[in-house]
């Protein structure tokens, strides 16, 4: 036992006043004091000791309301402790029976007046899954609807994932609750949940509802833009596939703007008739476009940047594009540069709320390692996941890679096109060596070492990637192939790196998931993996300012000034006077 609850035991059991009046009791305390004589008085105060810890409070401040709605949290609390399924619910059942006891003494709830308040919520969110835990949750902290806030549900989550719930049917939970609430018309009973969330409009159109000759053209558009040669396209401007279902996202909410939203806006907004749209170049007009820029940033909210993302997409390929030649898209770019974008400092403000520090991050491996003994208790399969999503938060730890790299990378032999191998060093393969690298090609010059490499076609930024793999990441990976990925693949073997439930390759939506489960979980705050590349970032520079040299090419960006300009903000005005007022301090 803690000196912490040592001391909070003394505490009790020098202010325990035997003759208490049983009538209205208000702490923990009194409920002891009439409970002196139980046999069950010593569980119950070692229960209230650890209650003050999950709670930090001091036992003579620890209210009765203070045990309502706590079995979640307590029972957080005691797992992250190691506390057995048995011990748990022992420990919950005494919290019971402080409670039940209280009541007994005519202790009366302050919750029912809180209730009271959440009436209208609870009606309306009787039948959707998770929404009453919420409000349980909210009454258990004190919050009214009108006081809770995103941090709020953001620690509901926390406590939800701590307990061993995935965080994508945790965070459907919370839109399910607010998508209800919004279609309630109750959104402005809760200020604090709304006031920068956003509901989700369908309004887009599948091509295969476009009309014939626009789902053509457009066919034939996406084909040009990935094709190896293209007449008319600057090489550098190639789609990568997922680059081009990006674009094709654009022209579908575009056309779904024109058939879906427009005729619903006002006459005089609504001028275009959106039965003449047969072709790309009748949907992408100065009119409609401006149209959907207005409704997407004025109705939706959407931020500016969101929004000029989307539309840079077209820029390029119809600009280029053979059948459009004759064409002027020039007011595209004037009009996306007219778009109003954020304040580089609201845009760091909302990247912070995602942002952990580097230590935090990189000591959620160990967290995880610690989790084996107790998955070896569930069977091989569960310490095999374990393994896989050690070896996922180190790899994100020290080799931040785009979310695309990390499902993809294929495991095999170099000449047969995988990205990670176990090879000699070639003689024409340009690899800078780290130091133990070259001791061990030193003593042995055909030994064979971890390679990642990335073919242009392959990176985002259309570069070549090759290098050594971190020492750092060797054993745990070799574990990992040679033990525990046997165990995750089903069927034939998709070979990739990392698998998904089912054992095949990762999408996109199921590595975001996984990993912010792991960072909710073991850290605290949900982190994307995209994240991980800042994370890594600002840790460097702050110990090495102003390479961003290194940084360019640690995060594979094509040109140097991609890294200025996004991180460039960590070298600011009061570095310039902080090495001006150093050198002349140092000269006189």
């Amino acid at each position: 036992m803690s000196k912490l609850l040592n001391a909070m035991k003394k505490q009790v059991v020098t202010t325990l006043t035997p003759d208490i009046s049983n009538a209205n009791p208000h702490t923990v305390q009194d409920v002891l004091a009439a409970l002196a004589q139980d046999k069950r008085t010593t569980q119950l105060r070692t229960v209230t000791y650890h209650i003050c810890e999950c709670l930090n409070v001091r036992v003579d401040e620890l209210t009765i309301d203070a045990l309502e709605g706590l079995a979640p949290r307590f029972s957080s609390y005691l797992q992250k402790r190691r506390y057995r399924p048995n011990s748990v619910r022992a420990y919950r059942y005494s919290t019971g029976i402080l409670l039940r006891t209280a009541k007994q003494l005519g202790w009366t709830s302050r919750h029912s007046e809180m209730t009271k308040l959440w009436e209208p919520i609870i009606a309306a969110v009787a039948k959707t899954d998770g929404a009453l835990g919420i409000v349980r949750y909210a009454i258990s902290i004190g919050r009214t609807p009108s006081t809770l806030t995103d941090d709020d549900l953001s620690a509901w989550m926390q406590m939800r994932v701590s307990q061993g719930r995935g965080y994508p049917s945790t965070a459907s939970k919370v839109r399910g609750f607010r998508a209800t609430l919004s279609h309630a018309k109750l959104a402005g009973h809760l200020p604090g949940i709304f006031r920068v969330w956003k509901s989700k409009i369908r309004y887009g159109v599948h091509p295969d509802n476009f009309p014939v000759a626009l789902r053509q053209e457009v066919d034939a558009m996406l084909k040009w833009a990935q094709a190896g040669y293209a007449k008319g396209r600057r090489a550098k401007h190639r789609l990568r596939s997922n680059s081009a279902k990006a674009l094709l996202g654009t022209i579908k909410r575009l056309y779904g703007f024109a058939v879906n939203v427009l005729p619903t806006l006002t006459p005089s907004t609504a001028a275009i008739d959106p039965i003449s749209i047969q072709t790309l170049t009748e949907l992408v007009t100065p009119e409609l476009v401006s149209a959907f820029i207005d409704w997407s940033i004025n109705v939706r909210k959407l931020t500016g940047l969101s929004v000029a993302k989307q539309l840079r997409r077209l820029i390029n390929p119809l600009k280029e594009y053979p059948d459009y030649t004759d064409k002027d898209f020039i007011w595209l770019s004037r009009l996306v540069q007219e778009i109003p974008l954020e304040p580089g400092s609201e845009r760091r403000e909302r990247k912070l709320r995602k942002y952990l520090p580097f230590d935090t991050v990189a000591d959620i491996p160990r967290k995880i390692h610690e989790t084996r003994l107790k998955a070896a208790l569930a069977g091989r399969t569960a310490v095999a996941w374990a393994v896989h999503h050690e070896l996922l938060m180190t790899w994100l730890v020290l080799e931040p890679w785009r979310q695309r790299n990390i499902r993809e990378c294929k495991l095999g032999l170099r000449e047969e096109g995988a990205n990670l191998f176990k090879a000699t060093i070639l003689p024409l393969d340009k690899i800078k060596l780290s130091k133990w690298a070259e001791d061990r090609l030193q003593a042995n010059p055909r030994e064979e070492l971890w390679q990642y490499y990335f073919r242009e076609h392959e990176t985002k930024g259309h570069r070549e990637v090759h290098a050594v793999l971190p020492h750092r990441l060797v054993p745990l990976l070799e574990e990992y192939l040679t033990h525990h990925r046997p165990c995750l693949v089903s069927g034939n073997n998709p070979g990739t790196l990392f698998l998904d439930a089912h054992g095949r390759p990762m999408n996109s939506e199921q590595l975001s998931d996984a990993v912010s489960s792991l960072t909710l979980r073991y850290a605290g705050r949900r982190v994307t993996p995209h994240i991980f590349r800042d994370i890594w970032a600002y840790w460097w520079l702050g110990m090495h300012p102003e390479d961003y040299l290194t940084v360019s090419k640690k995060l594979w960006h094509r040109d140097i000034r991609t890294t200025i300009e996004i991180y460039g903000s960590q070298f600011n005005e009061s570095h310039a006077d902080s090495r001006m007022e150093d050198y002349l301090d140092l000269h006189g």
